[in-house]
């Protein structure tokens, strides 16, 4: 096959492997070269049991693929270079095989995506049920409060009023704030400049705070809920402060090798850094849970609050931990306008 035939592929957000008739390698695009870590130079006309493993697997799925033009998929099969588990996804049409490469981890990444989404759904359902039973008898014990403190009273007394009017207040923000984890109705998307986006929530820097900017001004706009957007991005950026770190670096740029379950296209990625206090490794799994926190007087609702947001948008979240510092990326589809 010649190597025109393979230009549109090459930049394919997924690891692709053409073959020959003898199930040599014809072609790889970027991605296959380094979940291969050999060049394409090098990868052409070589035997797929030199990196793929079991190779009964592979002589199986081999055997299962003679003679059918249809998609047939592997769950068994591994690298031989790290032994990172894989699904390998194979189409037969006429002189040559295609073969989509998918690691274990991004699979994974999926189904505890699926996961939080179920979660979340539970969550949103208690929210709005419990949050506005709880609402209506707060505004009434204000009311009271307000209306007794209006009147003559001791000062012992006017001051305990004020102090239930303080407490009621503070509850009723926490309800709001729990409310957030609920469904949005309206969900009306515009154009927004992500680095614009960003830049505003970053206006007042902490002294003693390095903010580092690694952006892609090639980026289009995104399709997104400017206000609810904006508090994804703000509650990453308080999360980061509240470590209390040295630097906070944002990065934006295109996810070419990430995929979104209910999007097909391009994927956005912002991702922040900050070299602050580590979250502890027993918190890592379920940060996006409600009511997770390693902060004495932190609620637990801030990372489950973009989670949802995340999901508004058909997007996600997730956290690494890389070098010591802490790393949340935003992963959002790029949708076209309407």
């Amino acid at each position: 096959m010649q190597r025109k035939h393979h230009v549109d592929v090459s930049d394919l957000p997924l690891a692709l492997l053409l073959l020959n008739q003898d199930w040599t390698i014809s072609f790889a695009n970027n991605l296959a070269e380094q979940l291969l870590q050999t060049s394409l130079q090098r990868l052409l006309g070589m035997d797929l049991t030199l990196f793929f493993e079991p190779r009964e697997a592979l002589l199986a799925l081999k055997e299962r693929a003679q003679g059918i033009e249809m998609d047939i998929s592997d769950h068994t099969l591994r690298l031989k270079l790290g032994h990172t588990p894989l699904s390998m996804h194979l189409r037969r049409s006429d002189d040559q095989v295609c073969l989509l490469l998918i690691p274990e981890t991004n699979r994974m990444n999926v189904e505890q995506q699926n996961k939080r989404h179920e979660m979340s759904l539970v969550v949103s359902r208690i929210a709005l049920e419990m949050a506005h039973e709880i609402k209506n008898p707060l505004a009434a014990l204000r009311g009271v409060c307000q209306w007794v403190s209006e009147h003559p009273l001791q000062q012992d007394l006017q001051e305990a009023m004020q102090q239930v009017m303080g407490n009621v207040d503070r509850i009723a923000q926490r309800v709001d704030y729990f409310l957030q984890l609920g469904p949005r109705a309206d969900m009306a998307m515009q154009d927004v400049n992500i680095h614009s986006l960003l830049n505003d929530v970053m206006h007042t820097v902490p002294d003693g705070v390095k903010i580092h900017r690694v952006y892609d001004p090639s980026l289009p706009v995104l399709q997104a809920h400017p206000q609810r957007l904006r508090q994804a991005i703000e509650n990453l950026w308080q999360n980061a402060l509240e470590a209390k770190p040295q630097y906070i670096e944002w990065q934006t740029r295109l996810a070419t090798a990430t995929s979104l379950p209910q999007h097909k296209g391009m994927v956005l990625e912002v991702k922040i850094v900050n070299d602050g206090q580590s979250i502890p490794k027993s918190l890592q799994g379920s940060l996006f849970e409600p009511f997770v926190t390693a902060k004495k007087r932190g609620s637990g609702l801030g990372l489950a609050v973009v989670q949802q947001i995340m999901l508004e948008h058909l997007g996600r979240v997730h956290f690494t931990a890389e070098n010591g510092r802490s790393c949340f990326f935003l992963h959002l589809p790029l949708l076209h306008s309407q």
